[in-house]
């Protein structure tokens, strides 16, 4: 292509100089407009793929969250299980039931 464009650029000089200029101006300007629509189509790649990104973080960190906040409450869920088959169903260990006196650990662990 460019082999086309510099034979035709000679053909032009030596047949019409005064059109030639013409034809440089017409040519650097599609040149200069082609090379801007190429810069502006970067940046706007570039910007969509940063905002796309953006976007997919924030959708794993909310499903992240959400993952977190599950975990924690089975993780309470089976503490609980736990602690109410030692403690009973309310969690808190009486004396009369365990039929010892309350410890300082037992306190801590209400």
């Amino acid at each position: 292509m460019g082999a086309l464009v510099l034979a035709y650029s000679a053909l032009l000089a030596v047949r019409a100089p005064v059109e030639f200029w013409g034809w440089i101006n017409g040519l650097l300007a599609t040149l200069l407009s082609v090379a801007a629509a190429f810069l502006v189509g970067v940046a706007l790649y570039s910007y969509q793929a940063n905002e796309g990104d953006k976007r997919r973080r924030e959708e794993l960190r909310s499903l992240t969250r959400a993952e977190l906040e599950e975990t924690i409450t089975s993780f309470g869920e089976s503490v609980d299980a736990t602690t109410n088959s030692r403690w009973g169903r309310t969690g808190t260990r009486t004396p009369e039931r365990s039929g010892q006196k309350e410890s300082s650990s037992d306190t801590c662990n209400r």
